[in-house]
């Protein structure tokens, strides 16, 4: 139990995970929803409307690993306010002033969550990333934007000369994480190509797939060209279960 807390100590510090819970300074806070540390416009959202937006899930998504450390960061915050602000005065007065714990999310990820979480079968970016990758399919009516996923791909990615990596990368595996470095390294137009590359790889390049959509997402990804465009030799052989 002793090595579990010293491993999760050291993710801490290394990561944006104090820049997501800690009282800092607006521009000095990482997104809650997506973990960049950026100079970009930064919204002020309260605690209580992220445990709303969580609470507004299905309960199936309310206990997938993303929800519950976003609850989680949400109860952190509380903690660090409770400890670091109670005896801080207000400025220019003698008295204590009456705050509350925040939150700060970048414009992006504040946009997509308050445009998203009244409708049906709500994700969180990162989930709706998650999903995507290992689906090739979005939950809601729409796939998943490709400017999204590559923006997405870029936070969690490493960057060069910062010290500090994001927190949620913790939630991937390895294999998730190269996809994510791959798709950094070339254009929002490739990453149709590469996620369904990958997809394909993960499931052994089986014949056999869930759908037809399924088939045509990856005959689309893998050779990057209009269906009409491909010949027989470019297809391939997919049998599907629909």
């Amino acid at each position: 139990m002793l090595e579990e807390n010293t491993d999760m100590d050291a993710v801490s510090a290394h990561s944006t995970w104090e820049s997501i819970v800690l009282p800092l300074a607006v521009e000095k806070r990482a997104c809650v929803f997506c973990g960049g540390l950026s100079e970009v416009s930064k919204k002020v959202t309260s605690i209580d409307h992220v445990l709303d937006i969580l609470e507004s899930q299905a309960q199936q998504v309310q206990e997938h690993p993303i929800s519950c450390t976003l609850s989680n960061i949400c109860s952190s915050a509380v903690a660090a306010h409770t400890l670091l602000c109670r005896d801080k005065p207000s400025v220019g007065t003698g008295r204590r002033r009456k705050q509350q714990a925040v939150l700060c999310a970048c414009h992006s990820c504040h946009h997509w969550v308050n445009r998203r979480f009244k409708l049906p079968n709500f994700l969180l970016p990162m989930q709706a990333l998650s999903w995507y990758i290992n689906t090739l399919v979005c939950i809601t009516k729409k796939n998943l934007d490709h400017r999204v996923v590559f923006r997405l791909a870029c936070v969690l990615s490493k960057n060069k000369g910062c010290d500090k990596h994001n927190y949620y990368r913790c939630l991937f595996s390895d294999q998730e994480l190269v996809l994510f470095e791959t798709i950094k390294s070339d254009t929002v137009h490739e990453v149709a190509p590469k996620v369904a590359a990958y997809h394909y790889a993960r499931n052994g390049a089986s014949m056999f797939l869930n759908s037809s959509k399924m088939v045509e997402y990856i005959r689309r990804g893998l050779n990057d060209e209009p269906d009409e465009d491909l010949d027989d030799t470019t297809r391939g052989v997919f049998y599907t279960l629909d």
